[in-house]
């Protein structure tokens, strides 16, 4: 008996409002909010309150519809639980894992945007208070990679299991290795911590850039797989 289970037309509705979140959020941070690249770590205080006074209701909206889609990360991985259940079925250690880390990981997508808007939300305050609000909000956002390796551990190994042998399952091999490539790369961000410029900082190549490009294939890959399983399931469940 699975513990996650789920009619096809409702995978396909929570991946439909995952990705249309999602495009709500991401649009958000880059046309209202123009934070998506992220502005440089080593910016005066100063310079960190303009970002916030320039434009500051188109800022505010921004930040309420990123509040508002903040949650787009849980309904999508609840689909992922599904899938994996299906393989793992009455031995479900991989795909609680899964669930649970990105229930508890979604906060790295919903905290941030409150944090903006209270840096946001009193524009004539002092320089310095509004600075550390920006600095918590971006550490928080690509430094907090606390959960997401835990999540890809369990989906990768599930897709390289002896168990996944199903023709119809939404994670072959190849998908398990880019995820496992996926959560090295992502589990990088810690180090934006250390580093105000460079490489390493939270705007640069290594906790900004690859992680990004890396996070936005493999969503894109599970989505693709995942949807194509429930076609196939759904007919062969037809027949």
């Amino acid at each position: 008996m699975q513990l996650f289970n789920a009619s096809a037309r409702t995978q396909r509705l929570l991946i439909a409002l995952s990705l249309g979140m999602a495009t709500v959020y991401f649009a958000a941070l880059v046309f209202m909010m123009g934070i998506f690249p992220p502005p440089a770590p080593d910016l005066s205080a100063a310079q960190v309150a303009e970002i916030y006074a320039h434009s500051n209701l188109k800022f505010r909206i921004g930040v309420a519809l990123t509040i508002i889609s903040g949650g787009f990360y849980l309904p999508w991985s609840m689909v992922i639980a599904v899938q994996m259940d299906r393989i793992e079925q009455r031995t479900s250690i991989w795909t609680m894992l899964q669930a649970l880390t990105s229930a508890a990981g979604t906060w790295i997508f919903a905290l941030p945007p409150l944090l903006w808007g209270a840096a946001a939300f009193n524009p004539g305050r002092s320089p310095e208070i509004t600075a550390l609000m920006h600095e918590l909000a971006f550490l928080t956002f690509y430094c907090a990679a606390s959960f997401f390796p835990f999540q890809l551990i369990a989906v990768a190994l599930v897709s390289l299991s002896r168990n996944n042998l199903d023709p119809h399952t939404a994670f072959p091999r190849w998908l398990g290795w880019l995820t496992l490539w996926t959560g090295i790369v992502a589990s990088e961000g810690f180090i934006g911590v250390m580093f105000n410029s460079g490489p390493f900082s939270w705007n640069g190549i290594f906790v900004f850039y690859l992680p990004v490009l890396f996070f936005t294939i493999w969503m894109i890959a599970m989505t693709v797989m995942m949807l194509r399983a429930i076609r196939l399931q759904q007919t062969q469940a037809a027949a």
